[in-house]
């Protein structure tokens, strides 16, 4: 046997100097692949147990979605004015595609894919503002897997989809460079038409606090 084999087993400082290598030099992707691994397992989650135990307004918007024989001012709720149009076009959208479900199926699973892009929009905030991935993701899923988010999120309610739009006003106005005033009165009024409480959002939304100089 010879002295010098072709092969020898590589030493356990090798493998990890070649493993940190590999972190160093794919770095992004493995961020990627970790955010992509959280958010979907946060849906996937989500989708396996969803709420049972429904808010009457959840149901009474699903009913009023499933009565409307077309798109009309039926679906205007007083205080959540666009959120019965929104679900009238999704559930609408299903049954176009073959899918027999009932609108408030169709609710939740929207409100499931919402708290998702919820909980990307406060990993967003976080990585911005705390500066370290691992600590903001622990944030966000203490977040996304609280007892009382975990039911707005699988239930058929306007409250997720408010909020959607609120984060992204905070994500319009903490931590950037320059406030784009536009896109901050589109997410706001947004906010306002999914649920009439985004109205209390509005300080912080005026021109006066927006324009301030940071």
């Amino acid at each position: 046997m010879s002295a010098n084999p072709p092969f020898r087993l590589a030493s356990a400082l090798e493998v990890c100097a070649a493993r940190a290598n590999f972190v160093v030099r794919h770095q992004p992707l493995l961020r990627r692949a970790v955010g992509v691994s959280f958010f979907s397992g946060t849906a996937l989650v989500y989708f396996i147990f969803p709420t049972r135990n429904y808010y009457w307004d959840g149901i009474s918007f699903a009913a009023a979605i499933e009565t409307a024989a077309r798109l009309d001012a039926t679906l205007i709720h007083p205080h959540h004015l666009l959120y019965n149009v929104l679900g009238y076009l999704l559930y609408r959208l299903a049954e176009d595609a073959g899918l027999h479900v009932r609108a408030v199926a169709v609710l939740q699973f929207s409100n499931c894919m919402f708290s998702v892009i919820c909980a990307l929009l406060i990993a967003r905030l976080l990585k911005r503002t705390l500066r370290t991935t691992a600590l903001s993701y622990l944030l966000v899923a203490g977040f996304s897997f609280s007892a009382t988010w975990w039911k707005y999120s699988t239930d058929a309610d306007a409250y997720v989809l408010s909020l959607l739009c609120m984060l992204a006003c905070v994500n319009l106005l903490l931590g950037v460079e320059r406030i784009r005033v536009l896109p901050l009165v589109l997410a706001h009024v947004g906010g306002m038409c999914f649920h009439q409480l985004a109205v209390f959002l509005f300080p912080q939304c005026s021109p006066e606090y927006s324009c301030r100089d940071h």
